[in-house]
């Protein structure tokens, strides 16, 4: 796993790597209880997991900020959701994912902040990204099933 810290970032706090870390990697494993909710919309920090199944975001996961233009994603699997690189990242670097990639059938929406040249503006289920977006994230294995069945 990689070695990883909370320092400040443009949105507050966030997660950054201390070491480079290659696409294709693991950098970290988060294993929490999942439950079940109607809607994300009680706690916007609930990471889903699945069809209306939510993981509370304990520890410095809620340090992890979104971006339009990620260099992290997750790849979930029960009760286990890995975060993996899907570009090289530097010491450094800010860990980021795309929180579309992981929300679905929720009328759940955010105005990023992320301030990468390919800001979307507003993030929102992943079935409103542009197809092509949709496939190079599929490509990537970073979006769940259930975000697109």
């Amino acid at each position: 796993m990689a070695k990883l810290v909370v320092k400040r970032s443009r949105n507050g706090r966030g997660i950054f790597s201390e070491e480079s870390i290659k696409k294709g990697s693991t950098i970290t494993v988060f294993t929490y209880p999942i439950f079940y909710a109607k809607s994300s919309k009680r706690n916007g920090t609930w990471l889903q997991v699945g069809d209306s199944l939510y993981m509370e975001p304990l520890g410095f996961i809620r340090f992890l900020n979104h971006s339009c233009s990620p260099n992290s994603g997750f790849k979930i699997r029960g009760k286990e959701a890995r975060l993996v690189a899907i570009k090289d990242i530097s010491a450094g670097d800010e860990v980021t994912f795309d929180y579309s990639t992981t929300m679905h059938k929720d009328k759940w929406s955010l105005k990023c902040n992320c301030g990468n040249r390919k800001c979307r503006g507003l993030i929102t289920n992943f079935d409103t990204l542009t197809k092509s977006l949709q496939n190079r994230y599929k490509k990537l294995g970073i979006v769940p099933r259930y975000a697109y069945s």
